[in-house]
């Protein structure tokens, strides 16, 4: 569980990233800033809590089914709007002139869809989390050392993750397009995380069936591969009739 909820945070926070590189040098450093001053304000209460009572808090079913179901809705409608803001952003410099013919009001509509590429929730979780961490694990530094370690990583990973972004990716809508991609990878894991913390996949001896998992395992995967059979055949065919055309 300690492995899966570290990746669940590192995820956010990789995501977080990509997502201000979509955003002006003026947004990215206010927010740099922001993670530099975040782990002095809650150093005092982090060396005054154990990581057992850390992790015990973190791991509740309850605690993991609220943060998860607010990053599923926070990224799933990143992924609605995300694409509609893509697509005004093709129309903008395939069709320049179009684009101004717009009403005012339906231009600031579009910029207002940025708004969804804000930083994830568990982006402040993470860092504090990652702060945790190290005082748990290198008692031989002191408190304040850790303290500045973490409030000059975690600035410097996000100017590094979306200053690299920007020279991978030029042009906006690539960058659009990356940040959408990149969502899956933190979607899938925040939706299987709280059955993850409650799940069982065997009942007790007394009572198992040992046959019941593999005949579970077998359905899903073979609904996977009639579902990808399906999809392969249908896009062959698309392309056929793109070929005849």
């Amino acid at each position: 569980m300690f492995v899966f909820i570290s990746a669940v945070l590192l995820l956010a926070c990789y995501q977080s990233f990509c997502k201000l590189s979509l955003c002006s040098w003026r947004w990215i450093f206010p927010e740099a800033a922001l993670l530099l001053a975040l782990p002095w304000f809650f150093e005092a209460r982090l060396a005054n809590t154990s990581m057992l009572e850390f992790n015990t808090a973190l791991t509740s079913p309850e605690t993991l089914q609220n943060y998860c179901a607010v990053i599923v809705i926070q990224e799933l409608f990143t992924l609605v709007v995300g694409f509609s803001l893509l697509n005004d952003c093709v129309e903008r410099q395939s069709d320049p002139e179009k684009y101004q013919c717009k009403p005012p009001w339906q231009r600031i509509v579009n910029q207002l869809k940025y708004l969804v590429f804000l930083p994830s929730v568990l982006l402040p979780g993470g860092v504090l989390y990652s702060q945790m961490y190290l005082f748990n694990h290198f008692p031989e530094l002191s408190f304040r050392t850790l303290t500045i370690i973490v409030s000059v990583s975690a600035p410097a990973l996000l100017l590094t993750v979306s200053g690299s972004l920007k020279l991978l990716y030029n042009r906006l809508n690539s960058r659009i397009l990356a940040v959408l991609h990149a969502e899956y990878f933190l979607l899938l894991p925040a939706i299987f995380l709280p059955v993850a913390a409650t799940a069982e996949l065997l009942p007790d001896k007394e009572t198992a069936d040992w046959q019941a998992p593999l005949q579970l395992t077998g359905y899903t995967l073979a609904f996977t591969i009639i579902c990808t059979i399906i999809i392969y055949l249908y896009n062959k065919k698309q392309r056929r009739k793109k070929c005849l055309l």
